[in-house]
């Protein structure tokens, strides 16, 4: 150990070994405590999900080598997550569609360009019904049953009128239900793809 003998204090050195240390002992910490969760994550998994995450990894590994593709742990680890993004369904198809070039590099291409395609179609849909919005308004605008003040059909406005709502509160609440058609339309469309 040095000390300065002024000061009475560790130097320098020693005081960036001693930092040095600490800091190592908190990283193996970390980890401990990282892997003790983990652990307990693991241990908590039923035998149901156990055997379901097995079935996965037969049908992603039947998959990958009946076109050729090569099933390494990293391979199978990359895949898994591919499965979990992007759909196990839609991975399968993926890797049937790489045949030609039979890597795991071109099968993500894959799903990502099928995701980007999917972003512009929803994309468009969400365009195609501003405008069918936008139609319903104007034919209800030329049959006279548009509320201007609240912007929504008027048996609807009423509706909103006498539960007490101003015309911010009932546009939140049509943007509200609004949001709550397209998530369930959502998990619809996701639990056909699976």
């Amino acid at each position: 150990m040095t000390i300065n003998p002024a000061t009475g204090k560790l130097t320098g050195k020693r005081q960036a070994s001693d930092r040095q240390a600490t800091a190592s002992i908190e990283r193996v910490e970390s980890i401990e405590r990282i892997d003790n969760n983990n652990i307990v994550d693991i241990l908590n998994v039923s035998d149901s999900e156990v055997a379901e995450s097995i079935e996965r990894d037969h049908q992603i590994e039947e998959a990958a080598l009946s076109v050729g593709l090569t099933v390494s742990p990293s391979s199978m680890d990359k895949a898994r997550d591919l499965s979990y993004r992007y759909g196990l369904n839609r991975l399968l198809e993926a890797i049937n569609a790489s045949i030609d070039v039979p890597k795991w590099s071109y099968v993500e291409g894959i799903l990502r360009n099928e995701q980007r395609e999917m972003a512009e179609a929803e994309r468009e849909a969400e365009e195609n019904q501003t405008d069918h919005q936008e139609t319903m308004k104007q034919h209800l605008i030329k049959a006279g049953r548009w509320d201007e003040e609240y912007q929504c059909e008027i048996g609807k406005a009423e509706m909103y009128r006498a539960k007490g709502f101003t015309p911010e509160e009932a546009r939140q609440d049509m943007e509200r239900i609004r949001e709550n058609r397209i998530r369930q339309y959502e998990r619809f469309r996701k639990g056909r793809e699976q």
